[in-house]
């Protein structure tokens, strides 16, 4: 889980973003191909498809990212 505490999007403080929570879930699986190791990863982020301001800075406001999945390999040689 990630969580941010709420914060101000201008130098004024008149405008304020909320606290939010992110939810993200990984897991790896680790076998041999021919004597090699290899693992394979998936980790998924934001579970829940949150809709979310992530961040201000400078006026400006940054929305979170949808869910998104990643998919990764490697095999040690």
């Amino acid at each position: 889980m990630l969580r941010t505490g709420g914060q101000y999007a201008d130098a004024a403080n008149n405008l304020s973003l909320p606290t939010w929570n992110r939810f993200d879930a990984g897991a790896r699986y680790a076998f041999k191909v021919s004597e090699k190791d290899v693992t394979v990863r998936l980790g998924v982020e934001n579970l829940a498809n949150k809709i979310y301001w992530e961040s201000a800075q400078g006026g400006y406001l940054t929305q979170g990212e949808p869910r998104v999945a990643k998919l990764s390999g490697t095999i040690d040689f």
